[in-house]
């Protein structure tokens, strides 16, 4: 982590914390979702076009769903964490 351009690192951090939400939301989801036919085949596309550096899907998710969501619900998190 101690190299200098740091666009990869951020890649890769953005990337995880996409994973794991998608792995939070899929472990309640799950139940229903293996029911649906090429479930395993579209979640392997969608984690390949979440990692890959040329699309940077997780980027993408993260900056136009996740943090939009996380900067709504601030307030919200902050007063459940003083708690």
């Amino acid at each position: 982590i101690s190299v200098l351009p740091k666009e990869d690192d951020t890649q890769w951090l953005t990337y995880w914390v996409v994973y794991a939400i998608f792995n939070i939301v899929e472990t309640f989801a799950d139940i229903i979702l293996f029911w649906f036919p090429f479930y395993y085949s579209l979640k392997f596309g969608f984690l390949i076009w979440l990692f890959l550096p040329n699309v940077r899907g997780a980027q993408y998710l993260y900056s136009h769903v996740i943090l939009p969501f996380f900067v709504k619900q601030e307030k919200r998190i902050d007063e459940a964490m003083d708690n």
